[in-house]
């Protein structure tokens, strides 16, 4: 079974590599050649940084190295739980929930699967950290490698370990019960009776129509807190942030693009863009709410901020924008999505703290292109498989 879900795993991106070729090759041949160029750009800036910074970074290198494998930590628990959980979908599939596996074998597959999936991440931790003691000459360059590679391996094995342990009620053949978490309504479905009715609740979903309420409740108290600096020191900018902050968090909590793979909406007579423009009404409505509310603090801390108000207004568009435009190409996986937005937003804002605001520019301009050219591609196959 480990080598059918490996297999199916790598069939997959394989065919999903291919399918977009075909489609349209120019466009695919465009984006692998600027992304290829892209990161040799970036791996050669960091190669420079580092042998720029040699002298310091190698007094301070124990504590450099302590602090890259606590990340390391942290990335082996995140990625071996994502990883343990899809191939934990894919060995309960239809085709494979069949075969007469008991389930301590079911549960050995998973396990090296969920391994095998994350060992080229080790693989990069390890040659990371080697080329970065190499670049500025620190200490035992390979040992070096290996405490961060460990951390990553260890964290990995033991978090496939506690993912996959019978429980009590699997062993007594009862399924475990299901934790729901807290949630708020939206109480806006007023905004679900325009055309067409079903962007509300049939698109959003049951689950998706509800916020936590832990996140809920830390939006608003960071909020709170940066409206009372505001007011106290007469300074408008920390709730002017946490404008932009909230209002693109708001949005990012409350979008939901998997209707788009539905084939009864694409059968249906929908037009991409009402489609899309539906979906984006609700997280729109709750990302202006924010920003209406968080600005008067703003305001009240000083009179001449209103100037700073349709900047700010527009910067959360912005940030909105792109991050549609992601979760328009993958619309079926929130978390490449999101990977995708905070990529171009740290390119975006490493550019303009490095080389200034006009490189900045530049790369946001690079970014937006190449959204522009991933939403055509998603229309387009929305079109094709409607």
């Amino acid at each position: 079974m480990f080598g059918l879900i490996f297999r199916w795993h790598i069939a997959g991106l394989a065919n999903a590599a291919l399918a977009s070729f075909r489609s349209r090759p120019g466009e695919t041949l465009f984006i692998a050649v600027g992304a290829v160029c892209l990161a040799a750009y970036q791996l050669g800036n960091l190669y420079i940084d580092l042998t720029h910074e040699a002298m310091p970074i190698r007094l301070h290198w124990a504590r450099i190295l302590a602090t890259v494998t606590a990340m390391a930590t942290l990335a082996g628990l995140t990625l071996a739980t994502r990883f343990t959980r899809y191939a934990q979908s894919r060995a309960h599939a239809p085709w494979l929930a069949v075969l007469p596996w008991s389930d301590r074998s079911r549960r050995r597959a998973v396990r090296l699967a969920a391994l095998w999936l994350v060992t080229p991440f080790a693989a990069l931790i390890f040659v990371f950290v080697w080329v970065a003691a190499q670049a500025t000459h620190a200490p035992h360059p390979g040992r070096s490698a290996c405490v961060p590679f460990a951390a990553f391996a260890a964290a990995c094995l033991a978090t496939t370990t506690w993912h996959l342990r019978p429980a009590a009620d699997t062993a007594a053949g009862r399924p475990p019960p299901a934790r729901r978490p807290a949630r708020l309504p939206y109480l806006l479905s007023w905004l679900d009776a325009p055309v067409p009715r079903w962007a509300g609740s049939w698109a959003l979903g049951e689950a998706a129509r509800y916020l936590p309420v832990w996140w809920l409740v830390s939006l608003l108290l960071a909020g709170g807190i940066a409206a009372a600096v505001s007011l106290a020191q007469h300074w408008p900018w920390p709730s002017l942030i946490m404008a932009i902050l909230g209002g693109h968090l708001m949005f990012l909590a409350s979008l939901r693009a998997a209707p788009l793979l539905s084939p009864v909406l694409r059968a249906a007579p929908v037009r991409y863009g009402a489609a899309w423009a539906a979906m984006l009404r609700l997280p729109l409505a709750l990302s202006l709410a924010w920003l209406i509310c968080a600005t008067p603090p703003a305001l009240a801390a000083q009179s001449a901020a209103w100037r700073a108000v349709p900047g700010v207004a527009m910067g959360v568009l912005l940030l909105n924008a792109l991050f549609a435009a992601a979760l328009a190409t993958v619309p079926g996986s929130r978390r490449q999505a999101l990977f995708f937005h905070a990529l171009g937003l740290g390119l975006v804002i490493q550019q303009s703290l490095e080389y200034g605001l006009s490189y900045g520019i530049c790369a946001a301009v690079l970014i937006f292109v190449l959204a522009i050219i991933l939403v055509r591609q998603a229309r387009r196959r929305f079109r094709a498989n409607g």
